[in-house]
Parts: C-alpha cells; structure tokens; sequence
C-alpha cells in the first residue's frame, strides 16, 4: 500500500498552461543525468515497469478514488509493459483538462509513456531521458521525498536484475539488423528483457523478484 499521506496532502505545487513542456525543468543534460545514467544500466523492460508503478504513485497522490479512469490508466501501463503494441493511449485521459493540477499531470505522464513506447519498439537511445521525464514529473507533483526514495531504490534493485538487458549489452551481443528483426516480429524478451513480476518493484515483496513473471494484466487502455 503507498503512503495514504501522499494522498492527503494538499496541492502545493505549481501548474500553469505549458508548464510540462519536455525539457523545460522534466529533463536535464541527456547522458550525462544522474537518472538517466542509472537508466541505462536498467533492461527497457524494468524501466517500462517503473514507469508502470510510478504511475500507481501518481494517481494515488492525485486521482479522484471515485473516477475509474486513472485506475484504468494504470492497469494499461502495466500491460504495456508486457507489450505496449495492444495498449491504446490515442485518446488522452483529461485531454480538456490540460492546466487542472490534478487532470493535468496525469494527462501529461500518460502523454510522455506514449512517446516512450514509440521510442522503445526501435530501441532509440532517446527512451532514456523521455522516461528521466516522466519520473521527474511524478517526482514533481510529491508532497515529500517517499517517492524518491522509492525511485533511488528501484535503481538499485533493477540494475542488479536486468543490466544483462541492458541497452548497451544488448547491443553488444546482437547486430543492428538482429535487433531490428526481433522487434519487428514482436520478439521482446531477448531485446528488453523477461517480464518482472510487480513485486520487483516492491521493496516489501521481493522474495521472487528474480523470476521473471506476469507484469500486470494484458487489457489495452480505452478511455471514456
């Protein structure tokens, strides 16, 4: 369970029209990041998960518990974190409510997992600082450091996990031409990664972190 004081606190954080704009205060010097230099060390996969349960922090520090469409939102991520192919992000959640402090963010992270998806499915580089991007957002919208603290230790526990799905040891073992092939026909596994369980991102339940396992359920998202 996440903190129920994350949810309670108040609004004190600033979101004006524009205020996420990628790169203007969501990103900072691409390779050189300290978040994305402990990105890369992570499988696209495992990133695609923390990207998942970031967006489970999100939406419990600002979603409505009575409006099923961030609890939707979620659910997709975590599927697309299986698969993003299925998952349909076309249609925004609160695309009209761009500069509502509670809509908006989550409008905007929802945005920015899209564009990671794209980037993912060709295994661009780029993935790394859209994905630093969404983190800094939802890290943004906290009351307190918790969510942090979260992130730091995800870093860790993921790198130990998945570094031989790393992009760049990915690379090293498969040809552009091989990599390119196995994306095309949907084979994921040996490019991104095995499918973390969600305790692995969990710091209470790793037990079977280790085992690769269903990441959440494979339902695509179809907002109202």
């Amino acid at each position: 369970m996440l903190p129920p004081s994350i949810a309670r606190s108040p609004i004190d954080f600033s979101w004006e029209p524009n205020q996420y704009d990628f790169g203007h205060g969501f990103t900072s010097d691409g390779s050189r990041s300290p978040i994305v230099r402990k990105l890369v060390s992570i499988s696209v996969r495992g990133t695609l998960g923390m990207l998942a349960a970031s967006a489970e922090w999100l939406t419990h520090r600002l979603a409505d518990p009575a409006d099923p469409l961030p609890s939707d939102l979620v659910a997709a991520l975590w599927a697309g974190a299986v698969d993003p192919r299925p998952v349909d992000l076309t249609m925004l959640p609160y695309a009209e409510h761009k500069t509502d402090p509670i809509r908006g963010p989550i409008l905007e992270y929802a945005r920015t997992v899209r564009s990671c998806y794209r980037i993912a499915l060709h295994f661009d580089g780029a993935f790394f600082s859209y994905a630093e991007s969404a983190l800094r957002l939802v890290d943004y919208v906290m009351p307190n450091r918790t969510y942090r603290n979260w992130r730091r230790d995800c870093f860790g526990h993921l790198a130990t996990l998945t570094s031989s799905h790393s992009m760049s040891a990915v690379r090293a073992s498969l040809d552009e031409a091989a990599i390119d092939q196995k994306l095309a026909d949907g084979d994921f596994d040996e490019i991104w990664g095995p499918v973390l369980p969600r305790d692995a991102y969990d710091p209470r339940k790793r037990t079977d972190s280790h085992r690769s396992g269903s990441g959440g359920p494979r339902q695509p998202f179809h907002p109202a």
